[in-house]
């Protein structure tokens, strides 16, 4: 049994040619063709396009703020590391007051970056335009 190539199955059902064969290919390429010769009983909106467009675009420039997003997040955390670095080369007294600074204050820092998080996801989930339906 000679195994076809998918352009020989194409042209041969194109060229209205009957192949024999048992071959998986040949079977769904038979399947195809005959439900695409089948007009669709349903036509598009006619904003389809429009629509598909605006979706793309939305995921487009939600992968951007993800991506901007996590920039920052990333310079500002290597930007604490690199100040902290810096304390400890220079003074390591400076690092233990600063430290117990930190430990004193920690629920005011806690609560201010718990803040900022609320307040980035109701920017994101609560005031985010509306969908269309």
């Amino acid at each position: 049994m000679k195994k076809f190539s998918d352009e020989e199955i194409q042209n041969a059902l194109d060229a209205g040619e009957n192949l024999t064969s048992e071959d998986a290919d040949i079977k769904q390429y038979k399947l195809l063709f005959t439900a695409l010769e089948k007009t669709p009983r349903a036509t598009l909106p006619l904003a389809f396009s429009a629509s598909l467009v605006r979706k793309i675009k939305a995921k487009q420039l939600r992968r951007q703020d993800l991506k901007l997003n996590l920039l920052v997040g990333f310079l500002l955390t290597s930007g604490l590391g690199a100040g902290y670095l810096c304390l400890i080369w220079f003074s390591p007294n400076m690092v233990k007051q600063f430290m117990q600074i930190l430990s004193l204050y920690k629920g005011i820092g806690l609560l201010i970056l718990f803040t900022l998080l609320l307040f980035y996801w109701g920017e994101r989930k609560l005031l985010s335009p509306a969908k269309p339906s």
